[in-house]
């Protein structure tokens, strides 16, 4: 969420925000990380919570990141946090809810994000990067 909204403050257009957010998730994808659900199916109260934490974490972050904007640049930075985790909503609609028309999509995102079975430790390194990256991209001016 929070490179989806890095994208959205220094994107200009709806469609380039769309386009820039959602390829981020799948470039993201590639790199080494942590997920806390193996199979993104929820098997108990637990995983729901913590997906409502992480969730709340990210809706919170973003809320923080859009404060200083005006409202239309704030629509774009909520429409690149929504898109750039719209692939992983797909994928727990898929599991749980065992919608079959996504599973081209499903087996795609599956394919790119192959680096499963980490610790949080092991993942660690590139959430940082990630984290770095972003906010060294809020304080540069693009273009």
């Amino acid at each position: 969420m929070l490179v989806g909204s890095v994208v959205g403050i220094r994107a200009k257009r709806v469609w380039s925000v769309f386009i820039l957010a959602l390829a981020s998730h799948y470039l993201l994808d590639f790199l080494p990380h942590w997920d806390y659900l193996d199979k993104v199916a929820l098997e108990g109260f637990n995983d729901l919570i913590k997906i409502g934490i992480d969730l709340l974490i990210g809706i919170i972050i973003v809320i923080l990141l859009s404060l200083k904007y005006p409202r239309k640049k704030r629509e774009l930075i909520f429409l690149g946090a929504g898109v750039s985790i719209f692939p992983d909503f797909l994928n727990f609609a898929y599991v749980n809810l065992n919608l079959e028309s996504l599973k081209p999509l499903i087996g795609f995102h599956n394919t790119i994000h192959y680096w499963s079975g980490l610790s949080f430790w092991q993942g660690l390194p590139a959430l940082i990067l990630i984290i770095l990256i972003s906010f060294y991209a809020l304080k540069r001016k693009w273009g």
